[in-house]
């Protein structure tokens, strides 16, 4: 899937990709779910602070992703970062 089709700044990709990420969660899309927010935080990692409410956001949605997967360590990795 390809969202920079149209003009946006990192800041709308990284929400696009993070809502992706959401949906697929809900639809028990993991994987998918997964890929959409890890791509998120990659952008907002290259242009946020660390300390910024949208990157917790972000880690704490990939934890519950990671979570209802059965990884349990690395959910516990995102929980922490967020």
């Amino acid at each position: 899937m390809t969202l920079m089709n149209f003009e946006s700044t990192d800041s709308d990709k990284a929400y696009l990709y993070h809502q992706l990420g959401h949906i697929n969660n809900q639809q028990g899309n993991y994987s998918a779910a997964v890929s959409f927010h890890g791509k998120a935080i990659q952008l907002r990692e290259n242009n946020l602070s660390r300390n910024n409410p949208l990157m917790a956001l972000t880690y704490n949605k990939l934890g519950e992703v990671l979570e209802s997967m059965g990884e349990s360590s690395q959910a516990l990795y995102c929980y922490e970062r967020a």
